[in-house]
């Protein structure tokens, strides 16, 4: 039986209190995203949540489409400082590790709670292996890599802080 919105909000304020409810509607996916990883970030190509192995803008925008509400979150990240900030990765491994996990139980408590189409969309590499599955010597990707991926139900592979439902 699926639960009343207004009770599954209140919920989800337990999880995590800093979020907005919001319409799909309002929910823009910019292609530029996908050049900003490929060009700006030394990371490209080291991480089964990020890009080239995430959905496509495209692929994006069809996931929201099929949804009628979304929770965007908001977190204060709380940086490593014996890191330095140009290892970004590293420096927020515990901030990206903690927006991964509330959004892992978003999902899940939506689910449980009746909202069987309930995504979460993290953002950022996931922190939950020192290196990712194309970072490791002799390790050949193909198209199902991810299925190798030791934190799947953890793990977005589509990179925004957004949970649809």
């Amino acid at each position: 039986m699926r639960k009343d919105l207004d009770a599954l909000v209140e919920e989800l304020t337990h999880i995590h209190p800093d979020f907005k409810l919001i319409s799909t509607e309002k929910v823009e996916v910019g292609d530029w995203v996908r050049w900003k990883c490929r060009d700006g970030c030394n990371a490209y190509g080291k991480h089964l949540g990020c890009p080239p192995y995430v959905s496509s803008p495209e692929e994006t925008r069809k996931l929201i489409r099929y949804n009628e509400k979304a929770i965007v979150a908001r977190f204060d990240a709380k940086p490593n400082l014996e890191v330095q900030p140009s290892h970004i990765h590293h420096f927020l491994w515990d901030a990206i590790k903690e927006l991964h996990d509330t959004m892992f139980e978003f999902e899940r408590h939506a689910f449980l709670s009746g909202y069987y189409k309930a995504f979460a969309m993290g953002a950022l590499p996931c922190s939950y292996c020192n290196d990712c599955l194309p970072e490791r010597a002799g390790f050949v990707l193909d198209q199902a890599s991810k299925r190798f991926c030791e934190h799947p139900h953890k793990v977005s592979f589509f990179g925004k802080a957004l949970f649809l439902f």
